[in-house]
């Protein structure tokens, strides 16, 4: 079928949608499209099957009516509605088959079992970035097919989002989510979820695209009314994380650092408070966290001790960052909360980056990436620690440097790219290096930057061959929003020699 090119104007989400997605951490959508769309896309994923290799990363240029879906009105107006106008498509994608399961379909006790051992939340492949509340990534799903919870549906866990990890209480209220060709499943980056059984006579498909925000929220980007907070009367989520909703919500209205005003608390309020952090029950937790935020600098001393503390006790290169450097990163309570604080907070960071340990290095780092551009007096200490010894700390510092958006960081982004060490070309997962690691970090940053980095547009016209390919996508996304008629012909330049003719298979290969 021929592609549409043409935008319809987005559908962009309510007030009361966004209050969903808040709590829930998920939305189900219907996108419009051109007649026989899903038709089409779901027999050239069964020809897939049967044919080729799952093409990954690559999915989108081999199968481009996938577009038609990422560009209908309804899920561009959701990602412009979550993420703001600016967003871009991160390079990781994937299509997620299953075929039928030998399994017993009268044996639930053990699918059910399967599904719940398969719970999760993603990490973020390569850049291996800590766990973030704030919405900068959403999750797209999206069938092609019916799907029924015969065909074994992605689960999710509502209400997951803000949690530092999945329990047995949370795996055992999964739900499928289900709907008919051209469903369209939105969620947090951090929401957990599993994949379902698989227990029909056909191929189950489903494909995965992430979405990234670039820019820290000035105003609602969605149909706002109100932006007074209002919780939703009938939510999937079992948890109460009012302090929590209500910060977010802020945030993405614009407001950046908590303005509420904290009631008057005693010191037994506030110590009962620190002690639920990264103890207990989640939801405890997680209130805790930003009910604490609100109170400010009153507890912004004990926050910094701890997190000076936390450092303490791990020697050098035993972190737990590098114990699960496979997986997701998630910071001490005390870095979240600190981060939500805002501008308050920046000051006592900053001293924490002196820290001789680099768990301590790490945490300040996330949280003053967390605050953005209130924490822009940072950016030249963080400048610094790009050059620190342990890589880790170069990468969340590449990150936070991106959050905060300041022009002052490009240079010394760019000298990054052009830096290599024989220490970072130890193998890291999937093939990567330390070494690419860190330069998709570094070029994700001056993806954020844009044009804040438009005196760095050489450096990045220089690296778009970068070995690692998503290196180069970043960087490309760096120079169209930079937007200069020179670096704009940078883009057009390396697309056109990259162009992927998608009607090509094994019996016509030209």
């Amino acid at each position: 079928m021929a592609i549409e090119t043409t935008r319809l104007d987005p559908v962009l989400l309510t007030d009361e949608e966004m209050h969903q997605f808040l709590v829930d951490g998920f939305l189900i959508l219907q996108p419009t499209v051109p007649v026989g769309t899903h038709e089409t896309i779901d027999e050239k994923f069964t020809w897939l099957v049967e044919h080729e290799t799952n093409p990954g990363n690559n999915i989108l240029p081999r199968l481009p009516e996938l577009n038609l879906v990422l560009e209908s009105p309804e899920v561009r107006g959701a990602i412009i509605s979550l993420l703001g106008l600016n967003y871009l498509i991160h390079p990781h994608r994937y299509w997620h088959y299953k075929k039928p399961s030998e399994m017993d379909p009268d044996d639930q006790e053990k699918i059910w079992a399967q599904v719940m051992a398969g719970s999760h939340q993603d990490s973020y492949s390569p850049s291996r970035q800590p766990k973030s509340h704030h919405l900068r990534y959403a999750r797209f799903m999206y069938y092609s097919h019916d799907v029924e919870e015969i065909h074994g549906p992605t689960h999710v866990i509502p209400g997951s989002h803000f949690h530092a990890g999945i329990a047995d209480e949370d795996r055992a209220r999964e739900i499928p989510v289900i709907g008919p060709a051209g469903t369209v499943f939105l969620s947090h980056f951090e929401l957990g979820h599993a994949a379902g059984v698989n227990l029909s006579d056909r191929v189950r498909h489903m494909i995965k695209f992430l979405f990234m925000r670039t820019e820290e929220p000035g105003a609602p980007s969605w149909q706002s009314t109100s932006t007074v907070w209002k919780t939703p009367e009938v939510v999937a989520a079992p948890y109460d994380l009012e302090p929590a909703w209500r910060h977010h919500w802020s945030w993405l209205c614009g407001v950046n650092g908590t303005t509420e005003t904290a009631p008057a608390h005693e010191t037994g309020v506030i110590d009962t408070l620190l002690t639920r952090l990264n103890a207990g029950p989640q939801v405890e937790r997680t209130c805790a966290i930003y009910e604490l935020a609100v109170i400010g600098n009153e507890v912004v001393g004990p926050l910094t001790d701890r997190l000076s503390a936390v450092g303490e006790q791990y020697p050098p290169n035993e972190s737990p960052y590098q114990a699960i450097r496979g997986a997701t990163v998630t910071m001490d309570d005390a870095a979240y909360t600190l981060g939500a604080m805002g501008a308050d907070a920046v000051e006592s960071l900053i001293g924490l980056l002196d820290s001789p340990h680099e768990w301590t290095r790490i945490n300040a780092v996330f949280a003053l990436g967390e605050i953005g551009s209130k924490a822009d007096c940072a950016v030249p200490r963080l400048v610094e620690l790009l050059h620190d010894p342990f890589h880790g700390v170069i990468r969340f510092t590449a990150n936070a440097l991106g959050n905060i958006g300041d022009a002052g960081a490009q240079k010394a982004l760019c000298h990054l790219l052009d830096t290599d060490s024989d220490a970072w070309k130890e193998p890291a997962e999937m093939g990567w290096s330390l070494g690419d690691l860190i330069h998709v970090n570094v070029a994700m940053a001056l993806a954020r930057l844009g044009a804040a980095a438009a005196d760095s547009e050489a450096d990045i016209i220089r690296h778009l061959n970068h070995p690692c390919g998503q290196v180069g996508i970043y960087l490309i996304e760096a120079l169209r929003r930079i937007g200069a008629p020179s670096a704009l012909d940078a883009v057009v330049r390396d697309l056109a020699i990259r162009r992927w003719d998608a009607s090509l298979h094994d019996k016509r290969q030209f």
